[in-house]
Order: C-alpha cells, then structure tokens, then sequence
C-alpha cells in the first residue's frame, strides 16, 4: 500500500484550482488570480485493474494554467479555470488549450458553511489518437461543500456528480484539513488534500490503450500536499503534489505544480 501511495497519478492542472469547491465565498468584490505550471512525466501506469505496470511508451503532460474567482456578491462567486497544455507520447506531440470551465457557487449558510455550486466544462480540448490534451467532452457539475474553521485550521468536505455526453458520468470527490502558520508576521497555509474522479461506467475508447492521457474510463482517488505562502502583500506562492491510493488509466509518476497568485480578498 505506501509503494502506491507514493506513486503520484493525475492528469489534471488542479492542485489549487480544486479548492474552488470549498464552502466558502469571500466578501462581494474579492479576487483570486492564480498563474501556474504542472508537469508530468510517467512510463509506468495505473491499468485497468489498478496494478501498476511498464507503459508502451513515455507520456508527458506540461499544463500552464490560468485559474480565477469573483465573488459577485456576499454569497455568490464565479470560477473559471483555462489549461494550456504541451503533451507528447510515443513522439507525438500536440499543444493547445484543454478544457475550458466554469463555476458557479453560492454560500448558503455562514455560521456553519455550506455551499452548493454547478459548472460547466467546455470541450475545447483536442483529440488526434492517443496525443489528447483533454477528454473533449461537455460535462456538467452539480455539488455541495460542507465546512469548518476557525483562526488557525480549517476542513471541508465536498461532494458532486459529474454528468458528460459519451463517457461515464463520476463522482466528484474533495477534502481537505488545513492549518494558518505565522512566519514572521506572514501567513502560511500547510494542507493535506484528497481528491478523487469515481467512474459510474465503462466505455469503449478506441483509439486508447492504457498509457494514454485523457483516457475515457480514467478514475482515480488521490491524497495531496498544498503550499501557500504570502510572500509580497496581496501576493501568494502556491505549491502542491498529489499521490494515489486508487487509480486506473493513469500515469504512475511524480505530478507537481507550482503557482503564483493575487488574493484581493475584501
């Protein structure tokens, strides 16, 4: 079991972009700009019975991503998120934008958070074979965020169905317990993070073995750590890397992201 758990295995640029699901709205008019780089590089796999295993061939997926949030009013924000994304395996390579989405999410109590949110994921990603920088597919979430916290720690748990046109619809799975650090007059957040992408089905992918990225029947249930550290007034650090307890058509290798963000929060 901890070979596995140190095995890291996930293909989406989200390592602070998932925490979009929390059950918190700041005051109306904050802003949260992130700017980040996730890379992964993997020749061994995640199969489809969840055994890790040599891959035909080398696959790399570099992500730079822009990831932002407004909150329109006390208890209304809006989420976008839009992938850049280099991928390259068995000396293919093909560059573009992922899949573009949007959120909407909307707190419903403040005393004891809870927020429900639904979005929208846009299939603006391309597919040539077994080079994809995206599934390509519409989906639609539906979800609820629970949480708690006070001046040093805090912990949410989220939960969401996932509805997409051709392949299996999921559950959408996301926690976290985290802790705020004084250093020196400047806030640090150390986190532990899981998130997880459970599959209601399984459907044909023919252009895909099990070393390919994006594959249709992809799933995984993944803990993480998260970094964020204040360095320059309204300016943040974010760092984060994810490991698998469960995963099935997925890159077995160290995935790693790096961020860079500005928190006006009103």
């Amino acid at each position: 079991m901890l070979r596995r758990v140190l095995r890291f295995a996930l293909f989406l640029s989200f390592s602070f972009n998932a925490a979009a699901q929390n059950p918190w709205v700041n005051a109306k008019g904050s802003i949260y700009a992130q700017v980040s780089a996730t890379f992964l590089s993997y020749d061994q796999i995640f199969g489809s019975d969840g055994d890790v295993t040599e891959s035909a061939f080398e696959t790399t997926d570099n992500t730079i991503g822009l990831f932002g949030t407004y909150s329109v009013t006390n208890n209304t924000e809006l989420i976008f998120n839009v992938p850049f994304k280099a991928v390259s395996s068995n000396n293919l390579d093909l560059s573009g934008l992922g899949d573009l989405q949007l959120k909407v999410k909307h707190q419903l109590l403040k005393k004891i958070p809870l927020a429900i949110f639904y979005g929208y994921t846009a299939p603006t990603a391309s597919r040539d074979g077994i080079v994809r920088t995206g599934f390509n597919q519409h989906a639609i979430d539906v979800g609820l965020s629970g949480g708690l916290s006070n001046n040093n720690f805090f912990g949410y748990l989220s939960l969401a169905y996932r509805y997409r046109d051709n392949i299996p619809n999921q559950s959408i799975i996301e926690a976290e317990v985290g802790a705020n650090i004084k250093l020196d007059k400047k806030q640090l957040y150390l986190m532990f993070h899981i998130d997880g992408a459970l599959n209601f089905t399984d459907t044909t992918d023919p252009e895909a073995d099990e070393s390919v990225l994006y594959h249709n029947n992809g799933q995984f249930l993944a803990p993480g750590l998260k970094l964020s550290f204040n360095a320059y007034k309204n300016w943040w650090i974010n760092l984060g890397t994810f490991g698998a307890f469960k995963a099935e058509h997925q890159g077995a290798a160290p995935t790693f992201t790096i961020g860079l963000a500005y928190n006006n929060k009103n």
